[in-house]
């Protein structure tokens, strides 16, 4: 099918609920950023699925989760490190929709006629950027801990010792990125302290619950599957002990239909080990 295509900038809107639309992403890494790992920052609003040239789903992104008010997972590395010049050209199908459908404001008043939400899809960001690995993972870091003391009972030593690290970590950093491995270096030596000595070890397999027909149509659950399954995999080509399963023989038959060459990539995990059949 012949597709008419429009030039789109930052800003403007492509969609409106549960459409979905095809960007064709171009561009040059300049010169000067040699030695430096390049990303894509894409966010479409809803999720969004990037394939590779050959039509291979390779990574989905989304713009938010109800899960986190500051959660977006809106960076594909590109090139680690890059030579300056390198050419990028992507492939990416987005949805105005976001992990829970639409994301609506409230109930809908009565004369309201989107009865099931609005949605508007724009184009927030897509530009290149230089990627601080350092930095990054500080943030990660901060992240988790920040997310564990929050948990903890007020009373509690554990979170009065995260606090202070926290603390310790930050002032280390002193607003200056270079100080970022030694920002670090302090909380990962809080998070490589138990809580206690005789606590338990935990290994955890990665999962992604996928609902066949819930708050969104049947057809973005089948973009839901390639969109999953494609960003595991991506985490298993970058992490070799990252193990994850999935459930539900229709999700695997929907690969199997609609994107054949990702579940050709399932299969080798799964002979591996790597990939359980749940």
């Amino acid at each position: 099918m012949n597709c008419d295509y429009q030039p789109i900038k930052e800003g403007e809107k492509w969609g409106e609920e549960w459409e979905s639309a095809w960007f064709h992403l171009t561009g040059e890494v300049p010169s000067e950023w040699q030695k430096t790992t390049i990303a894509a920052q894409l966010d479409f609003s809803g999720e969004a699925l990037i394939f590779d040239q050959e039509g291979c789903p390779i990574y989905g992104l989304t713009n938010g989760s109800v899960f986190d008010a500051d959660y977006h997972k809106d960076i594909y590395r590109l090139f680690e490190p890059c030579h300056g010049g390198e050419k990028v050209d992507l492939w990416v199908e987005a949805s105005a929709n976001v992990l829970f459908g639409i994301n609506q404001h409230g109930d809908p008043q009565p004369d309201d006629p989107k009865v099931h939400g609005h949605f508007d899809a724009m184009l927030n960001q897509a530009k290149l950027v230089i990627l601080d690995e350092t930095v990054r993972a500080l943030w990660l870091d901060l992240q988790v801990l920040n997310d564990l003391m929050l948990f903890l009972p007020k009373e509690s030593v554990r979170r009065a010792k995260i606090l202070r690290g926290i603390n310790l970590a930050i002032d280390a950093y002193g607003n200056d990125r270079t100080n970022a491995e030694a920002s670090r270096a302090i909380l990962q030596e809080l998070s490589a302290t138990p809580a206690n000595a005789s606590d338990m070890k935990v290994i955890a397999v990665g999962h992604a619950h996928i609902d066949t027909g819930w708050l969104w149509p049947v057809r973005e659950t089948i973009r839901k599957c390639a969109r999953t399954f494609a960003s595991q995999i991506s985490l298993m080509e970058r992490y070799p002990d990252y193990v994850f399963g999935a459930s539900q023989a229709q999700h695997y038959l929907f690969t199997k239909q609609h994107y054949p060459e990702l579940y050709e990539k399932i299969k080798k995990y799964v002979k591996e080990g790597r990939w359980e059949i749940q």
